[in-house]
């Protein structure tokens, strides 16, 4: 099912979040790898243009600051969409991480 991704933040911290954010979606984390990802799991019939209006890119906007306003995140570009949860990143994925042998 693919997924709506918003941000990326530390594991380590326990954040708040509102229930709802795009499309009145659920926004859900994921912990992998010492990151939490955030995402809305969309549903397949819902169309890709109902998630380019303003109004959802204001709710998109709206769970970021939420977030932000407790921890530093690295927000994704509004409408980040992943094919699946084993799409989203991992440290071993993110720019610059290199493994120390």
């Amino acid at each position: 099912m693919p997924v709506l991704a918003y941000c990326v933040t530390t594991a380590e911290v326990a954040l708040k979040v509102a229930q709802t954010g795009v499309a009145g979606m659920t926004v859900e984390s994921v912990d992998e790898s010492g990151l939490r990802c955030f995402v809305s799991r969309r549903e397949s019939e819902l169309p890709m243009s109902s998630l380019a209006t303003r109004e959802e890119a204001l709710a998109f906007h709206s769970v970021l600051q939420e977030l932000f306003r407790q921890t530093t995140i690295i927000p994704f570009r509004f409408p980040t969409l992943l094919a699946d949860e084993a799409s989203q990143p991992t440290s071993e994925s993110m720019p610059g991480n290199t493994a120390i042998p």
